[in-house]
């Protein structure tokens, strides 16, 4: 508790200075505040780790400024005691497996506030990557949820907007997210559905569970070798050029967004890597998301419309929805989506971002009354990730312009009237 009294202690001065602040200070008001929660919530826990992270998805709430801030908060900390870790072998895993593991490199390859990843090896030689738990993450985070609850109801309770806003949802999401990286079998889960989705794809390789090793404070994934995408000599002297890679890191999260419609939603430079036969490689399946057929077709023909730059399909397919209420202004909704489009699809093809696009369009809640759609947040946040690593890598060209054939070819299969016809009669059909 004395380290939150110190952190709001001098977060105080800070919203002072943003309430008082000119309309031209107000941008830098917001800097300071976003930097100074980057620097200190790392301090905090994991839950306000998790709490930042979460608020980086909520432009409609913070803002983008401040939004765009929070998305570089990264959760690095130095490795827990190995010896600590270890015991959590003999308490989950029985004895007659547990001699089956032959060495557990005791220096971590990677170390974050929830868990940690060892290299080992088996008895028949396999190489595994085991992810433990730190020791009482479990009990530090749930106090660190039980005191983000009471100041969360208390902000809602100041501020009567924060509801209006959706700030209510920001626990939950929390809460669910934890859910799945606090039970390791959970994260298993995840990995395995993404394998059993991208099993037919040539360009993307996921890990396969060792669900023998597996326990609720353990995962056991495969070791798999590859370059991490912060190496970009050593990924150009495998002969597979920048601009390929990017295109093959486009196509992998749009199959897994658009068509399975579950992703992995924490896509930055240290999860992913290339390996030897120029695969894209995905680690770490903590933060997964699903989208329902409806919300990714949606979205889909929504970009898809404002690609065509016909912005009356745009506030036609919203209001059809239910996502506007039915006391707005149609007209003024397909203004607003025409202010939106022309900013984006008028600059150069470099420069269009479908991230961008889909931010703006959630921003438009505070001003047509529109619910929160929290099921695409997490989508458009994993975009601005993607469309950030596509910029490092290949800077040059825009990513969903070079997959551009590859999305042309989806839509037609996907979004002609005879293929929503199939869809509504296998609806009807399971009902």
């Amino acid at each position: 508790m004395l380290k939150l009294l110190l952190f709001l202690i001098k977060l105080f001065p800070l919203l002072l200075r943003l309430k008082f602040a000119s309309a031209v200070q107000r941008e830098e008001r917001i800097t300071e505040i976003g930097v100074f929660l980057v620097k200190n919530l790392v301090k905090l826990g994991p839950a306000f780790i998790k709490l930042g992270q979460v608020l980086a998805t909520r432009h409609d709430i913070i803002g983008s400024n401040l939004g765009s801030i929070l998305s570089q908060l990264e959760d690095n900390l130095p490795q827990a005691n190995f010896e600590k870790v270890s015991k959590l072998l003999d308490l989950e895993i029985p004895q007659e497996r547990l001699i089956e593991i032959e060495y557990i490199d005791k220096k971590a390859v990677a170390a974050a506030s929830i868990a940690q990843v060892h290299k080992a090896r088996l008895k028949d030689g396999t190489q595994i990557a085991l992810k433990f738990l730190r020791p009482g993450i479990c009990i530090e985070f749930h106090k660190n949820l039980q005191t983000l609850r009471t100041i969360s109801k208390l902000y809602i309770l100041i501020f009567k907007s924060a509801k209006k806003l959706g700030f209510e949802e920001i626990m939950p999401k929390i809460e669910s997210i934890a859910a799945t990286e606090l039970d390791m079998r959970l994260e298993a889960a995840a990995a395995d559905k993404l394998r059993e989705n991208c099993k037919n794809d040539k360009f993307v390789y996921i890990p396969k569970v060792y669900w023998r090793y597996t326990k609720k404070s353990i995962l056991a994934l495969e070791w798999v070798d590859g370059l991490s995408l912060k190496d970009k000599d050593g990924i150009s002297k495998l002969g597979i050029s920048f601009e390929e890679v990017t295109k093959r890191l486009a196509i992998t999260f749009f199959n897994q967004a658009f068509r399975d419609g579950f992703f992995h939603a924490d896509l930055h430079k240290g999860n992913i890597f290339i390996n030897q036969r120029g695969q894209i490689v995905l680690v770490d399946f903590g933060i997964v998301e699903s989208l329902a057929d409806r919300d990714r077709m949606f979205v889909a023909q929504i970009i898809d419309a404002f690609v065509s730059r016909d912005y009356c399909r745009v506030a036609n397919m919203y209001f059809k929805a239910g996502y506007i209420p039915q006391d707005q202004s149609r007209y003024k909704f397909e203004l607003a989506c025409r202010s939106i489009g022309e900013s984006i699809f008028d600059a150069p093809v470099s420069q269009i971002s479908i991230s961008e696009l889909l931010q703006q369009l959630l921003t438009l809640t505070r001003t047509f009354s529109m619910p929160t759609q929290a099921q695409l947040l997490m989508l458009q946040k994993t975009m601005v990730t993607v469309e950030g690593v596509g910029y490092f890598l290949y800077h040059d060209v825009n990513m969903w312009y070079l997959i551009r054939p590859w999305i042309k070819d989806w839509a037609k299969k996907n979004l002609s009237y005879k293929c929503r016809v199939i869809r509504i009669l296998k609806h009807i059909a399971a009902l």
